[in-house]
């Protein structure tokens, strides 16, 4: 009976040893973009986040962060930014 529970703790110990290293291993090969914009919203800051966000795809992000301080802007402008979205 002693040899059984043993077994069963080493199991245990190597599955979970095992889920470690591959949630590791993926986290590490995680990549996450922020995009900044401060100020009023225009043409140049639709670009500027255009460009990024098709560079984090291409770059393989699993995540991009869009980080705004702004007053608002351009209606156009802001138009544009949520389409890219």
């Amino acid at each position: 009976m002693l040899k059984i529970i043993r077994l069963i703790l080493l199991l245990g110990i190597i599955t979970t040893a095992a889920i470690s290293v591959a949630t590791g291993a993926q986290a590490a090969n995680s990549r996450i973009d922020v995009l900044e914009v401060k100020g009023v919203i225009n043409p140049v800051v639709a670009n500027y986040i255009d460009r990024g966000l098709t560079q984090a795809e291409e770059g393989g992000a699993q995540v991009c962060i869009i980080q705004m301080d702004t007053p608002g802007g351009l209606d156009t402008s802001m138009r544009d930014i949520i389409q890219d979205i």
